[in-house]
């Protein structure tokens, strides 16, 4: 059969043939590969989509350390922001009126100086008047010493001439309240107790009183013997692009705060520890909303000794999870960046701990910003360490960067 088609074609024919046939399957091996690559990348970018929503997926339900279902109203602005994190309240087992004197200890401990104060001197106030509400009912029960209506005799005020009892009236009520307060402040009262009631009146009164005198007297020792807190924070925290040294490029991103030592001078924390965590709000494979928390990587987390302050920095690479995380989203996530800074007092040796919120929502996180240097040279050559500064930021300028 071969041989009648050699017979019947051109010979110039049949050389062309075996370059057709190579032509052919050059163009379909060419064609094939084409096919191949297109399905591999479309393969890739699928895969790769998937992957990134199952990383988010993980990252947010198997390596954070979920600490409660939120609500399903964390959108409000009630439960976003600080705001959102103060919003709580905690219902805990009823245990008696000593549990609840012991709480309100604990409670007045905590409370910053301006507020302990007051209620140092409220106390007594707030214990003098209800006892003087208790007077009052019998208030012919009380007397005043020689002295007292002496002077009030020639200042007119009314009382009885028989007995020197008191008369209902404004100022008969303060003297009565100041008889009370007397008893917490050991002055020596003008007024005395005369009949049964008011006796066991003014006695549970001075019993009270000092009662309230051992527990103020408590509470002022407990807060003076409290560690000093020398650590303060910068109010923001800012997310500039991190230059890298060979390149002089930006690589990634960098979220930074940072925090000094303020006080008497030198002050100094030994054995310094520092953490910078993550919480955010996001929804499990369930449908549940929690409030997720990771601990972001520190370039420096822990230092020896520590005498003016410290920049923290967390590099943004691919193993951060605010990797890809635009403002956008954490606004959205109500994402909240929480310092935490511990270490011992160099003098006494006591702990200190302190502990500074950074809500997103809040504005309290600025993006393609820097901060602005704190230590600066006076004329006479000496370093300047300018805590006013510490919360002072700039907008990140490439091109400066660049020059030096």
């Amino acid at each position: 059969m071969v041989d009648q088609v050699s017979e019947v074609l051109p010979s110039s024919v049949l050389e062309q043939v075996p370059q057709v046939a190579e032509v052919i399957e050059q163009v379909t091996l060419s064609a094939a590969e084409q096919m191949l690559t297109s399905a591999v990348q479309a393969t890739e970018e699928v895969s790769g989509q998937v992957m990134n929503l199952l990383t988010l997926k993980d990252e947010e339900d198997d390596d954070s350390d979920d600490e409660f279902e939120t609500y399903k109203t964390s959108d409000l602005p009630e439960f976003r922001g600080i705001q959102g994190v103060q919003n709580f309240t905690i219902l805990q087992e009823d245990e008696g009126i000593l549990s609840k004197l012991y709480d309100f200890y604990t409670y007045m401990l905590k409370k910053p100086l301006p507020e302990f104060t007051l209620g140092m001197f409220a106390a007594p106030i707030f214990v003098s008047v209800i006892f003087t509400l208790l007077y009052l009912p019998e208030l012919h029960g009380l007397v005043l010493d020689e002295t007292a209506r002496t002077f009030f005799e020639s200042s007119g005020m009314p009382i009885n001439v028989e007995m020197p009892v008191l008369d209902l009236t404004l100022d008969t009520v303060f003297h009565v309240f100041m008889f009370s307060v007397s008893l917490s402040t050991g002055l020596q009262p003008d007024i005395a107790p005369l009949s049964p009631y008011t006796l066991v009146i003014a006695n549970i009164n001075a019993l009270v009183a000092q009662l309230v005198f051992v527990f103020l007297s408590g509470a002022v020792f407990a807060r003076l013997s409290q560690p000093s807190q020398p650590v303060r924070c910068s109010t923001v925290a800012v997310i500039c692009p991190a230059i890298s040294r060979q390149s002089k490029q930006p690589t990634h991103r960098a979220l930074m705060v940072r925090f000094v030592l303020a006080g008497p001078q030198p002050c100094e924390l030994v054995d310094v520890k520092v953490d910078l965590s993550f919480k955010f709000n996001t929804i499990t494979r369930s449908g549940s909303y929690f409030r997720a928390t990771h601990s972001l990587k520190l370039m420096r987390p822990e230092i020896a000794y520590l005498n003016h302050g410290m920049l923290v920095r967390h590099i943004i690479d691919e193993t951060s999870p605010l990797y890809r995380r635009t403002h956008e989203r954490l606004e959205k996530e109500d994402a909240i960046f929480v310092l935490s800074v511990i270490g011992l007092e160099r003098s006494s040796m006591q702990a200190v701990f302190h502990v500074q919120q950074y809500s997103v929502h809040d504005n309290h996180v600025i993006w393609d910003a820097e901060f602005e240097d704190m230590i600066l040279i006076s004329k006479k050559n000496k370093r300047i360490v300018d805590h006013s500064k510490l919360s002072h930021w700039k907008p990140f300028a490439l091109s400066s960067r660049s020059e030096t």
